[in-house]
């Protein structure tokens, strides 16, 4: 799980391998601002980020610390990614609908709805940024996703070791989950732990079995064994 430059890529439903079920009803995220074209939504598949908007015609990502200018370095997280993860060839064959814009994440702009998903994974300094703590910010992340979107969010855990104290990473993982209930709803807030590490997921949970045999044949085998593992954050009493 990455404690450096954060990057939250949006604007385009998730790889394959990050495929997420679609939802009937609307929650919402995006941390980047999207290039001028306009964007269309239709129904897409059910393992896609989107469930009303189809791919999008880009895919960015922002840096919540780094800043982009002549002269200075490519932030860490996009050149590992090109380097290790097939960025850069992603660029070259899509070169008319992948773009990259670093910035700081929570400052971008964008129109209500113009994502179809978006991938929210903030760190500084060890720990989970702590704007993620405050559901105003995912709010306002969210107002940006299509109805029927999902907000997939890397919320740390007792994996990640803080640099400051205070910010224990198993205490900030469990603020941010608050955070996003409060914005979303008890219902509409589901997690996955493994070793340690959090994901969650925006949008109503997935657990007819025909909902989740179709994610689990839209991903590559190795990963069909952690859609099982999905669970509300929260019970009806409110209670993990």
């Amino acid at each position: 799980m990455p404690t450096t430059s954060p990057t939250s890529p949006v604007r385009a439903p998730p790889p394959p391998s990050l495929a997420v079920p679609t939802a009937p009803s609307p929650p919402p995220t995006s941390t980047s601002s999207p290039p001028s074209r306009p964007f269309s939504p239709t129904p897409p598949s059910p393992s896609s980020a989107s469930a009303q908007a189809q791919p999008p015609a880009s895919y960015s990502t922002s840096s919540r610390t780094s800043q982009s200018t002549a002269g200075r370095s490519t932030p860490a997280v996009i050149a590992v990614s090109r380097d290790f993860f097939g960025l850069a060839e992603l660029e070259e064959s899509h070169a008319a609908r992948l773009f990259i814009h670093v910035g700081d994440a929570l400052e971008a702009k964008a129109v209500p709805g113009s994502f179809g998903g978006a991938l929210v994974d903030l760190f500084a300094n060890g720990s989970v940024l702590p704007e993620l703590q405050e559901a105003e910010t995912w709010r306002r992340i969210g107002a940006m996703v299509a109805p029927g979107g999902r907000v997939m969010v890397n919320c740390g855990g007792g994996c990640v070791e803080a640099e400051e104290e205070g910010r224990d990473g198993e205490a900030m993982k469990d603020a941010t989950l608050r955070a996003l209930t409060v914005a979303f709803g008890n219902d509409m807030v589901s997690m996955m732990d493994v070793d340690e590490s959090c994901v969650a997921m925006t949008g109503p949970m997935v657990s007819a079995p025909e909902e989740m045999a179709a994610w689990k044949a839209r991903l590559p085998p190795e990963l069909r064994q952690y859609v099982d593992l999905w669970r509300l954050v929260y019970n009806g009493t409110g209670e993990k």
